[in-house]
C-alpha cells in the first residue's frame, strides 16, 4: 500500500455519509457491502414505514390542521375519569337514595304485618245537651289489608280484590327490589366512568323498561290508599239522632295505612332523587358550520382558535385560559352560517297543541263539578240529617281531615296522609301543567327549555291524577255491596231479617259517578300525554 492511500484512509471520518464510491450512506463508517443481511433488512423496513406514514399524513392533513380545544379538553376529561367532586356528589346521592330505600322496605313490610289499617267506631251519646249526658265509644271492627280483601270477596267484588292484590302487594314488592338496584347501578356508572344513562335529548333514562317502571310501577301502589280514602268518606261519619240520643259511625286511621302510604311515597322519592342527580348540566349549542364551498380542494382559512396561543397573556392560568377560549368559540356564530335545526312536523304540533289545550282547559270543570254522589236510604237514613253527599274535587282533602278529627285520628297521621294526597293529586299536576306550557313558549335549545324539561322529568313519576281517577272508578261501585256486607256481618244477620220481614233495609249506600270524574280522567290522561310529548319532542 502506498503512502498516499494510507493518508487518505486516515483522513476519512468514522461516520461518513457516503460510501467510498460516493453511492450512499454508511452505517457506523462501514460500507453497504460490509453490512450484514439483518442490518440491510432493518434499514429497508424502517425506510418503507417512514415513507408510508409521511404519505398518510400528507393525505389527511390540511394547511391548518389544528385540534379544537373543546374536543381536546373533553377527551382529556373522559380519559381522566370522574373527578373527586363527582364521586363525592354520587356518594351523597347514593346515601340519600339508600336511606329512602330502607324506609320503603321497613314501612311497607310493617304495613303488611300490621293488624290495623283503620278501625270502625260507634260513638253513642245519650242525653245530649242535658246534665245527664253520657257518651260511650265502641270498636266495631279493625280492618287491615287482608281483612279488607276478604270483605271485597265477601261482597262479590272479585275484580276489585284482584286489582288491589296486584297494586298493593306485587307492585310495592317489585319497587322494593328495583329501587335499590337502580341506586347501586347509578353509583357504579359514575364510579367506573361509564357513559351517562341519561339521553341528552330527552333527559330521560336510556333504558325503556326502566322509564316505564319509574313512571308507572311505583305510583300504582298508591291505588290502595286512594280506594280506602273513598271508602272512608262513603262509610264513615254516619250521624243518627233520635230522642236526644246521637249515634256516630267513624273510621279511625291507624298506623298500618300510614306506613303503607308513606312507604310508597318514599319509593317515589327514590326515583325523583335519582333523576335529579342524573341530570346533565346545560351545554351551550355549538356554532353552526359555515355553508359548504364548491371549491373544497382549496386551502381553508384557519379558525380563530388557531391563533389563541398568540393572544395568550404571559401570566395566566392555563386551565382558565382554555375555558375562556371555549366560551368565546361557542358564543361566536360566523356570518352566513346555516343551522341544522328542524321544525316540528305539522302533525306533531297538532297533537301537542290538542293535548296542551285539554290539559289546561279541563281544570275548570274538575274544580266546579262533583266527583261522586253518595245516597243513603233505608230505615237508618230516616234518622240522618242529610240523605245524600256530594263531593267535589277540592273538598276531598278537607273531608278526609274533618272525618279523621271526628274519629280521633292522631294529627300527625292526618298530616302525613294529607301531604301525600295534596302533593301527588293537586300540587304536582298543576306544576307539571304550568311547566309544560312554559317549555313550549320558550325558544328552542335555550337554557329555559332545559330547565323546564328537567323539572318535568322529575315530576313525571309523581303525577297520580290518573291513579286517583281510576280509584274512584273502582271504589264507587263497591260502596253499596260493601256496605250491605258490613251491616249484615256486624249485626249478626239482624238487618237481613229485618229486611225480609218489613221489606225495608236497614241502610243502603249507593254511590254514583259525578260528571267531574270523567273530566278528571280526561285531564289526567291528557296531562300524561302532554308531559311525555314535551320531554320527547321539545328541543
Amino acid at each position: 500500500m502506498s503512502s498516499e492511500q494510507t493518508e487518505k484512509r486516515q483522513a476519512q471520518p468514522l461516520l461518513s455519509n457516503e460510501t467510498p464510491g460516493g453511492s450512499g450512506p454508511l452505517l457506523g463508517g462501514a460500507s453497504e457491502i460490509d453490512q450484514s443481511p439483518l442490518e440491510r433488512l432493518i434499514m429497508q423496513s424502517t425506510s418503507e414505514q417512514e415513507q408510508a406514514a409521511a404519505a398518510a399524513a400528507a393525505a389527511s392533513s390540511t394547511p391548518f390542521d389544528i385540534q379544537d380545544p373543546e374536543s381536546a379538553i373533553a377527551s382529556q376529561e373522559e380519559n381522566a375519569g370522574p373527578s373527586p367532586a363527582t364521586l363525592h356528589r354520587a356518594t351523597i346521592v347514593t346515601l340519600i337514595a339508600g336511606t329512602l330505600c330502607l324506609l320503603t322496605v321497613a314501612l311497607v313490610w310493617a304495613s303488611f304485618v300490621s293488624s290495623e289499617w283503620f278501625e270502625t267506631h260507634l260513638t253513642v251519646t245519650i242525653g245530649r245537651g242535658t246534665r245527664f249526658e253520657y257518651s260511650t265509644d265502641q270498636t266495631l271492627q279493625a280492618t287491615n289489608l287482608a281483612s279488607f280483601l276478604s270483605m271485597l270477596l265477601g261482597a262479590d267484588q272479585q275484580w276489585a280484590a284482584t286489582v288491589l292484590v296486584l297494586t298493593c302487594l306485587i307492585c310495592p314488592c317489585l319497587s322494593m327490589i328495583l329501587c335499590p338496584s337502580w341506586t347501586v347501578d347509578d353509583y357504579q356508572a359514575v364510579k367506573t366512568g361509564r357513559v351517562s344513562r341519561i339521553d341528552s335529548g330527552t333527559q330521560l333514562p336510556e333504558s325503556l323498561p326502566r322509564v316505564l317502571a319509574e313512571n308507572f310501577l311505583v305510583r300504582i301502589g298508591l291505588l290502595a290508599f286512594f280506594v280506602l280514602a273513598i271508602m272512608d268518606i262513603g262509610t264513615s261519619s254516619l250521624a243518627l239522632e233520635n230522642n236526644n240520643t246521637d249515634f256516630l259511625v267513624t273510621n279511625r286511621t291507624r298506623g298500618g295505612m300510614v306506613c303503607y302510604t308513606v312507604g310508597v311515597a318514599c319509593a317515589l322519592a327514590v326515583v325523583v332523587v335519582l333523576r335529579v342527580a342524573a341530570q346533565q348540566p346545560f351545554d351551550e349549542p355549538n356554532p353552526a358550520e359555515p355553508a359548504p364551498d364548491d371549491s373544497a380542494s382549496q386551502p381553508r382559512a384557519p379558525p380563530d382558535y388557531a391563533f389563541q396561543e398568540l393572544r395568550r397573556p404571559l401570566l395566566v392560568d392555563e386551565e382558565e385560559f382554555r375555558r375562556a377560549t371555549i366560551r368565546e368559540t361557542s358564543s361566536r356564530r360566523p356570518a352566513g352560517a346555516v343551522t341544522n335545526e328542524r321544525k316540528l312536523p305539522g302533525w306533531k304540533r297538532i297533537i301537542v297543541y290538542e293535548a296542551g289545550v285539554l290539559a289546561v282547559a279541563l281544570w275548570l270543570p274538575i274544580l266546579f263539578l262533583p266527583l261522586l254522589n253518595i245516597t243513603f236510604d233505608g230505615l237508618v237514613a230516616k234518622f240522618m240529617e242529610g240523605g245524600s253527599l256530594e263531593l267535589y274535587f277540592f273538598q276531598l282533602p278537607i273531608a278526609l281531615h274533618v272525618r279523621g278529627l271526628a274519629a280521633g285520628t292522631d294529627p300527625w297521621m292526618l298530616l302525613a296522609l294529607g301531604v301525600v294526597l295534596l302533593c301527588l293529586v293537586y300540587i304536582f299536576p298543576l306544576m307539571a301543567t304550568s311547566v309544560a306550557v312554559g317549555a313550549w313558549r320558550s325558544r328552542d335549545h335555550s337554557k329555559a327549555v332545559w330547565f323546564y324539561k328537567a323539572i318535568l322529568v322529575c315530576l313525571q313519576p309523581c303525577l297520580c291524577g290518573s291513579i286517583f281517577a281510576f280509584s274512584l272508578l273502582m271504589g264507587i261501585p263497591a260502596l253499596e255491596p260493601l256496605g250491605e256486607y258490613l251491616l249484615d256481618s256486624q249485626t249478626s244477620g239482624f238487618c237481613q231479617s229485618f229486611e225480609d220481614v218489613t221489606s225495608t233495609s236497614c241502610l243502603d249506600i249507593e254511590g254514583n259517578y259525578g260528571l267531574g270524574l270523567w273530566f278528571l280522567l280526561a285531564q289526567s290522561i291528557s296531562l300524561e300525554i302532554f308531559v311525555m310529548l314535551t320531554i320527547l319532542w321539545k328541543k
